[in-house]
């Protein structure tokens, strides 16, 4: 079977492809520059103490506070495992377009989506009406990712304030679209 570039598919081959494409003389190049230069050679414990640093800078929290992971599901999986048990109920602040309830339920979490009457508002009593006692997590993108919805800090810090025992998480992977964050607050909540 011929495919692009003319590579040919056996699947009798581990991979699967004959005749494979080389990478080009300058990629080449830059990986061996890479690799010979010094920043190959330093430990990823080094690039991550260097990031926790300016992490604990920006939200104004301990280093001690911080766990990096690889990408935002890790960090997710992270928290439910180490804060959650089966059986716990989670929030999802709506329209979401992502597999969080899904994620989320593989640690017998029971994820509920939460929208409110119209997709382009908030709802912060909604949501709180919704907490109850198994409540142990509430899930907002700021801004949404669908709508582009947008809590505002004092909406964030109600939800903060009235919902001491459950965590909330900010998954502020647009904030760039909308110019302000709410990681100041973290050194504020316990």
């Amino acid at each position: 079977m011929e495919g692009l570039s003319g590579t040919k598919r056996d699947s009798r081959e581990a991979g699967g492809f004959t005749n494979r494409i080389s990478p080009g003389s300058q990629v080449v190049e830059h990986i061996h520059r890479f690799i010979r230069s010094d920043r190959f050679h330093l430990s990823s414990e080094v690039w991550h103490q260097n990031l926790k640093e300016r992490l604990a800078r920006y939200s104004g929290c301990s280093e001690d506070y911080l766990q990096l992971c690889a990408g935002f599901d890790r960090a997710v999986d992270s928290i439910a495992r180490a804060f959650c048990t089966p059986g716990d109920n989670v929030i999802i602040c709506g329209p979401v377009d992502n597999d969080m309830g899904m994620r989320l339920g593989k640690f017998g979490l029971k994820a509920a989506i939460h929208q409110s009457q119209t997709p382009f508002n908030t709802d912060v009593d909604g949501i709180l009406e919704n907490v109850s006692d198994k409540t142990r997590l509430i899930y907002l993108e700021q801004p949404n990712s669908i709508t582009g919805t947008v809590y505002s800090r004092f909406e964030i810090e109600m939800l903060l304030n009235r919902s001491r025992d459950v965590f909330l998480i900010v998954n502020e992977s647009f904030y760039e679209y909308f110019g302000a964050d709410a990681a100041g607050l973290a050194a504020s909540y316990d």
